[in-house]
């Protein structure tokens, strides 16, 4: 991920417009793909079908994830095709973003999907007992929902945020967003390592209350909050990432060693959290349907941190890695 300077392009370059807009068109269909899906992930609540492997409140923060990504979709889309320089940076940022969590999902699926996909003809046989043949299924059949779910997936989650990338990335694409967008942007004023902390920042803003609104409870420190308490410790954390957007944007040092602080707490809390209640009866309090702790327990998972830990210790790592290396924005910015 590079920065982005503001700069007026005075060598002879490639004019880009039409990819541009060719890009654009194409983010803005995915948008509205994501629009749709939106209200599908909602559809069982509003015909009243209650699932016992899924709850109405645990669609909502499905049905706001797509709303969301609809939103940077088309916004992104409609900027590019205007070839404006704020686009062309979130669209690396957001590219960026997509493909490193892209790669985490897709090592998660390579990990868990096969369980998944043993412990299926289980939950039909709970679901529709009488007549099934769901436990004679073909081991093949099985391996070739694996392999299509995970193309399918390698191609939602690596190959599209690549393609952006390097389109975007181009030098050619820049000087064409400079060109026809010649003032200086909101986004030149921040390193692009940056930006994308204050991004994922803002989403949280949004993220907290609507999960708070899904589950009624926040983990914390070894207890699940609920009711009154768990509402003020989300405004309390709601209030934080406010601030925390506003000072790592303008790259205040307070904010970067602050963001160290939050995320030390963070997953020193989920540690002790899971170490003292357990995995599953931390999700049991949270609300998690009993069919879904089910499924869990069958891919492996139980009441230590278990096969997650080896999925999350590296994430972690990965994580204060990175915060540790935009150390080096703050200080040259606070040295200036």
């Amino acid at each position: 991920m590079s920065t982005t300077h503001p700069s007026t392009p005075v060598a002879p370059f490639r004019d880009q417009s039409t990819g541009l807009i060719l890009f654009g068109v194409f983010q803005i269909l995915i948008g509205c793909l994501c629009l749709l899906m939106a209200p599908c992930v909602l559809l069982p609540a509003f015909m009243s079908v209650q699932s016992e492997a899924m709850s109405t409140q645990m669609m909502l923060p499905g049905a706001a994830f797509y709303l969301l990504l609809a939103v940077a979709f088309i916004t992104l889309g409609i900027g590019s095709i205007r070839a404006r320089r704020w686009a062309r940076a979130l669209t690396l940022v957001f590219s960026w973003m997509w493909l490193v969590f892209g790669v985490a999902s897709l090592v998660f699926m390579v990990l868990y999907l096969p369980r998944m996909l043993a412990a299926l003809p289980q939950q039909i046989e709970a679901a529709h007992p009488a007549g099934t043949q769901a436990a004679q299924i073909p081991s093949q059949v099985f391996f070739m929902i694996f392999m299509v779910t995970l193309g399918t997936s390698g191609c939602l989650y690596c190959v599209l945020p690549s393609v952006f990338l390097l389109f975007y990335q181009r030098q050619a694409v820049r000087a064409t967003c400079e060109y026809r967008n010649p003032q200086t942007c909101w986004t030149d004023r921040c390193p692009l390592p940056v930006l994308a902390v204050t991004l994922a920042l803002a989403v949280s803003v949004i993220s907290v209350p609507i999960s708070l609104a899904a589950f009624h409870s926040i983990p914390l420190f070894g207890v699940v909050l609920s009711g009154l308490r768990a509402a003020t410790v989300g405004l309390l954390m709601t209030v934080l990432l406010v601030w925390l957007v506003r000072g790592t944007y303008r790259l205040e040092m307070w904010s970067w060693w602050t963001l160290l602080l939050v995320f030390a707490l963070g997953m020193a809390s989920m540690a002790v959290t899971v170490g003292r209640l357990g995995l599953l009866p931390m999700y049991e309090q949270m609300g998690f349907p009993p069919a879904q702790l089910e499924t869990l327990r069958k891919m492996g998972f139980d009441d230590s941190m278990g096969p997650l830990g080896w999925y999350a210790l590296p994430t972690w790592i990965a994580m204060l890695g990175y915060l540790l290396y935009l150390r080096r924005y703050f200080v040259r910015a606070n040295t200036r």
